[in-house]
């Protein structure tokens, strides 16, 4: 195992480094390009949003681009041919793609950090760079772990990526409809993966500066979102391997019925996104129903999504538009 885990992580190198120069890069522009809001125009906003997208736009392509070997029935039957268990292979990936995340974002963040640092001198308070460094490392593992987990509940590519965007999405969206009933708002961003990234991006923006203090409080209900979804990813690190122990190398490219993916998110979307559309326009309604039936093809890879499958999402819409009369 250990001869396999080096092998990887020389053959990961090139990636690793391609990632660090570009994200770097990309975040030093960004840095460069406030510069003459802050200096002249005495703007104290730091483009902290930019290093938030790299990291967690990172979090999501590096799981997929390691575990992308379990959609291809020639890459399956040769990883689980080799003499180690699914579980080492799988477990070698995931670590060394963990490396390669936070090797990567290292890079990007200490260079846009110290040319930052170089560029406005002492009006920066220097100290929050290194809270703000650690604070982002765990909501990124989180988001890496939930897409680990997600992606590979599906037996093909396009699955997994669809279900990574429909199923990291779906708790924030029935809080959002919940929100709707209880009137209570601005809450739903904190039950997304990137929510914890972004309070983690507002909260310590205000503080780069001296003299300026964060006006950002945390609120219980975002404590709550930030929980959830850092327990939901604590379980999904556990679930990829436990998962993997029992995965069949012949489900490799066949229908994704994972209760992960399609046959529960068509549905909750479909639901939710009839209620929340028929309260803004009838219009959103009408083009709620056509995705759904375009999403379900997708699923069934045919146009004919069968009656029992074609019911149930026909269910959950007629039961969202009439909630929505309910709001």
């Amino acid at each position: 195992m250990k001869k396999y885990f080096v092998y990887e992580l020389k053959k990961s190198l090139f990636v690793m480094c391609i990632l660090a120069v570009l994200t770097a890069a990309i975040y030093e522009v960004s840095i460069l390009m406030s510069a003459e809001d802050i200096l002249e125009w005495g703007s104290r906003r730091m483009p902290t949003d930019s290093i938030v997208a790299i990291g967690g736009a990172l979090s999501v392509i590096i799981p997929i681009w390691k575990l992308e070997y379990l959609m291809k029935k020639r890459s399956v039957d040769l990883y689980y041919s080799l003499p180690l268990s699914h579980t080492c292979i799988l477990a070698v990936k995931f670590s060394v793609g963990l490396i390669v995340l936070f090797s990567s974002f290292t890079v990007a963040y200490w260079v846009g950090s110290f040319t930052a640092m170089a560029t406005f001198g002492a009006l920066l308070n220097n100290v929050n760079f290194v809270f703000m460094y650690f604070a982002m490392l765990i909501p990124m593992a989180v988001i890496y772990s939930m897409t680990s987990f997600i992606f590979t509940r599906a037996n093909r590519f396009v699955d997994g990526i669809a279900f990574v965007i429909m199923t990291g999405m779906s708790l924030g969206t029935v809080v959002e409809v919940i929100s709707q009933f209880m009137g209570v708002y601005r809450v739903t961003l904190f039950f997304t993966p990137f929510g914890a990234m972004s309070l983690i991006s507002w909260y310590f923006f205000g503080n780069f500066f001296k003299n300026i203090s964060s006006a950002v409080d945390v609120s219980f209900m975002q404590w709550v979102g930030m929980i959830t979804v850092a327990s939901l990813g604590i379980a999904a690190a556990i679930g990829l391997f436990f998962s993997e122990r029992v995965a069949k190398a012949e489900n490799c490219e066949q229908l994704s019925e994972s209760y992960f993916g399609y046959k529960t998110m068509i549905p909750l979307y479909t639901f939710s996104l009839a209620l929340l559309g028929t309260l803004n326009s009838y219009l959103l309604t009408v083009l709620v129903a056509g995705a759904a039936y375009a999403v379900s093809t997708l699923y069934k890879r045919t146009a004919k999504i069968g009656w029992k499958f074609g019911v149930k999402v026909g269910i959950a819409f007629i039961v969202g538009v009439g909630f929505s009369f309910m709001i």
